[in-house]
């Protein structure tokens, strides 16, 4: 059925193409792509259907400016080959429109960790919102290469350093949630993380470095991930630091494990069901229906 679809999407063309996005195609196909990862060839109709659906901005590199408040991001998305984290979806939208709001609490003077960045959006504003050091992780090469270039991007006239892995207050590293579980948290499966890692394409971030402020956007989405990175954060978030997480749930078992397996780490855990109506900004990517909703996280080390 999947490669039917997206034979007929690339012969019947745009106008064809364009009904399906309408009817919410593009986003029930990232939503099955983030749980056949096993399966290359449904990948890669699932793929070919988003690509159909989303336009240009599927295919390739796509850059793109950002305004929140008084500041501005410049955000660099990759190819969909690259992974879903390669591209801009809504959960970054509504940490940024939060942080924004609420600088002072959330940033503003604190040292900030961003898991799973993606794109980096969320990373990138708390820098220019005030975080005194900001590291900006994945585990991802590609995703991680791409974020470089987007931090030469929002900082042009600040000197890099680390062969342009850091300017100024922000640095881009390398992070595999699985380590904290190694690290005396339990034994665990490695997570079916969306893309490949040589765990060599850059820095990586001192085992016992910790921050004030966590940020996590759409980081759960495999059931690995709720020892991974309920872990990370035990490890990652220094002792009256605050974790913020903002997530679709796709899985209601799943984010209810994660909640009461960072509770199981003596953090407090409270959530926050969002109301998300549905949109069409331009420039973000889209996910409307989930079992779950939409949820804002907080995650307090006491």
């Amino acid at each position: 059925m999947l490669k039917e679809i997206a034979t007929t999407l690339a012969e019947k063309g745009e106008t064809y193409a364009s009904e399906a996005s309408a009817c919410g195609l593009a986003e029930r196909a990232v939503v099955t792509m983030k749980r056949v990862q096993d399966s290359s060839e449904m990948m890669d109709d699932l793929s070919s259907i988003i690509a159909a659906c989303s336009g240009p901005s599927a295919s390739g590199d796509r850059t793109s400016t950002l305004t929140f408040g008084d500041h501005r991001v410049v955000v660099k998305e990759g190819a969909l080959a690259d992974g879903v984290g390669a591209k801009l979806w809504r959960v970054a939208r509504i940490m940024c429109e939060r942080m924004a709001k609420d600088e002072g609490r959330m940033v503003r003077g604190q040292t900030v960790l961003e898991l799973g960045a993606g794109v980096g959006a969320c990373g990138f504003l708390a820098g220019k919102l005030g975080a005194t050091r900001v590291v900006i992780s994945d585990y991802v090469d590609t995703l991680l290469l791409n974020l470089r270039d987007a931090l030469a991007l929002n900082m042009p006239a600040e000197e890099s350093e680390d062969d342009g892995w850091t300017r100024a207050n922000t640095a881009i590293r390398f992070i595999d949630w699985e380590d904290a579980v190694g690290a005396g948290e339990g034994g665990g499966t490695p997570a079916a993380l969306d893309g490949e890692s040589s765990r060599a394409v850059a820095p990586g971030v001192d085992a016992g470095l910790c921050f004030r402020t966590i940020i996590g956007t759409d980081v759960l989405y495999e059931w690995p991930m709720v020892n991974s990175l309920s872990s990370c954060i035990k490890q990652r978030l220094e002792p009256g630091g605050t974790a913020y997480i903002c997530n679709a749930v796709r899985d209601q078992a799943m984010f209810d494990a994660l909640v009461e397996c960072v509770r199981s780490k003596d953090l407090l855990v409270t959530v926050e069901a969002l109301d998300v109506k549905s949109t069409r900004d331009e420039g973000w990517c889209q996910e409307d229906t989930y079992e779950g909703g939409f949820v804002f996280v907080t995650i307090t080390h006491t």
